[in-house]
């Protein structure tokens, strides 16, 4: 049942903007079109979750957010992003459609309280370029505020505060301590808060605990509420869908049920942005309706690089091979660290209250050399560093933040019991790395650098490693590595 809900959360987003919704195609930008693609870029995004668990989310959050950063992207990292969004995402003439996008779902009538609001944090005095902080002024109404990730946690407190502002404290702490590091540089934030009374309100004295069967054969308390009305109800060969109008009469929530009672795991699927149309905004006219709603409440939170990158835009993801040049001029390598969604649903006997906060973070990848017996390691960033063939690391390095003492990192190093040598890495900031040189495997990597986190106070910046073979008594000098921004 959840789930169901759910998905029509993707149908109600693009109710909330007052938009009709048509299927993508492939047409000159119009509001019309980018809220279509939203919607199937919503469908697309549901089904990349865990399919066992709840899932609610807002594609319009989402969309925003990448939006946002397509803005600042370039070659085949925008490409990827507009193919994945459905539309020519990061192109100049998508700003006006997201300009009245931004003044359609800011509309607010009595009985509806409406709140979006877009910012970029950035770091203190880092300049960038006003090619990219304009456009999204003013396209997005994405003013940019300074704040120095050189000290996380006021980072965090201050991104954090920003959020539940926008959101009337639904949503709080968004971003988790650990999460920024000194080595972001630029956050992306969208945040979107409906809330809407029932233009036909159910009595609250009505609401009793019922059975509410979740699966064959089982069912669990909860508060139902019930009414009689009339109601506009749409249906196709799987599935009947009901809306309930709120105040203002052109936003609502609309239910989607199976026909078949617990076939929603076969029916959803099936959905498709031009199913979902039907089912949300075709011809019809109200009828008799005894409606039983469960009064719920719903709050997820996703990471969704994973989700992103299998649904095509895994690029942007990449340190070294992402393309933000647009952003900063190409001062430094930009890759997109970590994408945060998280949702509030609350539905009850006087009408529904949503919020959404989508985040991204771009983080610099480290770049320089490192000088070591067996030659000149030229490091660049990557998530988890280059394998050979046999997927075996030959050398491991950690970098550490700048500032920490060479006495320092060996009282870490003896702490988590590696041997290693001292090295300097030639970056603007020099800060020092650990090389180790012997052979590990991904899952070794992942626990030597847990080790070091957790022996000095979790101040190692990165970790990168470069592939040889497999036989130690056969490395190939070292060459390329690549490094695994923390």
């Amino acid at each position: 049942m959840m789930r169901r809900r759910e998905v029509l959360k993707t149908a109600l987003m693009a109710g909330v903007g007052g938009l009709p919704m048509t299927a993508p195609a492939a047409i000159a930008p119009s509001p019309a079109a980018v809220s279509a693609a939203n919607n199937a870029f919503g469908l697309a995004l549901l089904r990349a979750q865990d399919a066992s668990k709840n899932a609610f989310l807002s594609p319009t959050s989402v969309s925003a957010a990448l939006g946002m950063t397509a803005c600042g992207a370039q070659g085949e990292t925008r490409a990827q992003m507009a193919k994945v969004l459905g539309f020519s995402a990061g192109d100049p003439s998508v700003d006006p459609v997201w300009a009245e996008l931004v003044k359609s779902l800011r509309a607010e009538k009595p009985g509806r309280q409406v709140s979006l609001a877009n910012r970029l944090f950035g770091q203190k005095g880092y300049g960038f370029l006003p090619g990219f902080t304009g456009r999204l002024s003013s396209a997005f109404d994405a003013p940019l505020e300074e704040v120095d990730f050189g000290v996380p946690e006021a980072a965090k407190v201050r991104i954090n505060a920003w959020v539940a502002s926008q959101t009337r404290d639904m949503i709080k702490d968004l971003i988790p301590s650990g999460v920024l590091t000194p080595a972001t540089r630029l956050v992306l934030a969208n945040a979107i808060h409906f809330k809407g009374e029932w233009l036909h309100p159910f009595t609250k004295s009505r609401t009793v605990d019922q059975p509410f069967e979740i699966a064959p054969g089982k069912s669990k308390a909860l508060p139902m509420m019930s009414q009689t009305g009339q109601f506009v109800v749409r249906e196709d060969e799987e599935a009947i869908s009901l809306a309930m109008p709120c105040k203002g009469d052109d936003r609502g929530v609309v239910f989607i049920l199976p026909r078949k009672r617990h076939n929603l795991a076969q029916v959803e699927p099936l959905l498709t942005a031009e199913s979902l149309d039907r089912l949300v905004s075709s011809q019809a006219v109200p009828q008799k309706v005894d409606l039983r709603v469960p009064r719920f409440e719903v709050d997820t939170r996703f990471g969704l690089n994973e989700s992103l990158t299998k649904m095509g835009m895994g690029r942007a993801f990449e340190p070294g091979l992402a393309e933000f040049e647009p952003m900063n001029g190409g001062k430094e390598p930009l890759h997109i660290d970590a994408v945060l969604h998280k949702a509030v649903l609350k539905v009850d006997e006087q009408g529904a209250d949503v919020t959404f906060d989508s985040l991204m973070m771009s983080e610099a990848g480290l770049r320089g050399t490192v000088r070591t017996p067996r030659g000149t390691v030229e490091v660049q960033s990557s998530l988890v560093g280059r394998f050979n063939a046999s997927n075996v690391l030959t050398a491991v390095g950690c970098a550490f933040a700048a500032g920490m003492s060479p006495a320092a990192i060996h009282a870490g190093l003896r702490s988590a019991r590696i041997r290693g040598r001292l090295e300097r890495v030639g970056s603007p900031d020099a800060r020092p790395v650990v090389l180790v040189d012997y052979a590990h495997t991904p899952d070794a990597l992942e626990r030597v650098l847990e080790a070091l986190r957790a022996s000095t106070s979790g101040r190692v910046v990165c970790v990168f490693g470069c592939g040889g073979d497999r036989d130690t008594s056969k490395r190939a000098p070292m060459g390329r590595a690549a490094a695994a921004a923390d």
